[in-house]
């Protein structure tokens, strides 16, 4: 889930916030098109006919236990935020948080780089009486706390299979893209640790691009102070949980971790599920990098790029008439599925006759 900015939302009579409806649709449409093209070019180059015969042959009790996995996935990222959304609003309901889970899942997979996730999540909690306010902090410290565990995941990863992959060019740009990803969380750290000097230098942007003639220089301008005018809300929020509630972030980075670690294992599972004997810990390793890959994609849901990283990733643990049965089941469970439960909560959301319901108990 990313942070929310001031214009992550538009204004809507009767509930003080609305989804971006526009860009969720032209998402869903550049979803499915580049998802079909990618899985088309994998299955024309690395099918057979073992794969097809591979769908017959799947281990349903493994495939089970990954719906399991999946499912406890939802719950602990609803769990996650019910533990921050508490700690503003008490009593907030647990099936609240659900739902916005799953609306983040769907609103993650239509926008790209994920944008769409926190508008959607935002917009069930708020519906459910949640002000708008707290959820946006809530979406802070999570996404500061998904930072943390990539970082943390990804450096593990990437010194555990240097050895396997030392010569592999593959293994190079893993290690130059980390790299710029950890300077981009680093900025953002010290954006909340040191706002004045990060605001000074916005600032300074802001009144230089401003005088260009240049279209794209003014928009810069105006980035920069929407970026500062955020930051200072940002700041004030993180102050609040490290001064006084430091025991709710910790907690949060834990539960956090254990999301995403059912992840992991979840993909791992479905290795399994496809009669492969992989070892726990390189499969892990591989899947940890994959999902920081997924992550930091531009496209609504990592469609196309996610595919085919998918594939070249796992070819390594896989064998290739594998790789489309994998892709495709590795997608459906982690991204296909809960997209589509997220959809349909967002559906009974935005259904005009849906009135605002307050699950604040009493």
């Amino acid at each position: 889930m990313s942070p929310l900015t001031g214009d992550a939302c538009e204004a809507a009579p009767g509930t003080g916030t609305s989804l971006p409806r526009e860009k969720l649709v032209r998402g869903i449409r550049y979803f499915s098109i580049l998802t079909v093209i990618s899985l088309t070019i994998l299955f024309y180059a690395t099918s057979t006919r073992e794969t097809l015969t591979a769908f017959g042959h799947l281990d349903l009790g493994f495939l089970l236990l990954a719906a399991l996995l999946q499912i406890l996935d939802i719950f602990l990222g609803a769990w996650r935020n019910h533990v921050l959304v508490r700690k503003f609003t008490p009593g907030v309901s647990l099936h609240l948080c659900f739902r916005a889970q799953l609306a983040n899942e769907f609103g993650a997979a239509v926008t790209p780089g994920q944008s769409g996730g926190g508008p959607a999540w935002l917009y069930v909690l708020h519906r459910g009486g949640i002000p708008i306010a707290y959820a946006m902090a809530v979406s802070i410290v999570v996404f500061l706390t998904t930072i943390s565990f990539f970082l943390i995941s990804t450096s593990v990863a990437l010194y555990y299979l240097s050895s396997a992959f030392n010569s592999h060019a593959l293994f190079y740009l893993l290690q130059i893209g980390f790299l710029m990803c950890t300077g981009m969380m680093v900025l953002i750290f010290l954006s909340l640790a040191m706002p004045g000097l990060v605001s000074a230098w916005l600032q300074g942007i802001a009144s230089q691009e401003s005088k260009s003639p240049l279209r794209w220089r003014r928009s810069l301008s105006r980035c920069c102070a929407a970026a500062e005018k955020a930051l200072q809300q940002y700041h004030h929020t993180c102050r609040h949980f490290f001064r006084k509630d430091l025991r709710y972030l910790i907690f949060a980075f834990v539960i956090t971790s254990a999301y995403y670690l059912v992840k992991l294992n979840l993909a791992y599972v479905i290795l399994l599920g496809l009669g492969l004997e992989v070892d726990y810990i390189n499969a892990l390793a591989l899947l940890a990098i994959l999902r920081f890959i997924l992550y930091f994609t531009p496209t609504p849901g990592g469609s196309g790029i996610g595919e085919l990283s998918i594939a070249t990733l796992m070819a390594s643990i896989v064998p290739g008439y594998l790789l489309p049965v994998y892709t495709v089941l590795y997608r459906a469970y982690h991204l296909f599925l809960p997209a589509i439960f997220g959809a349909w909560v967002l559906l009974k959301e935005l259904h005009p006759r849906h009135e605002r319901t307050t699950v604040i108990n009493t």
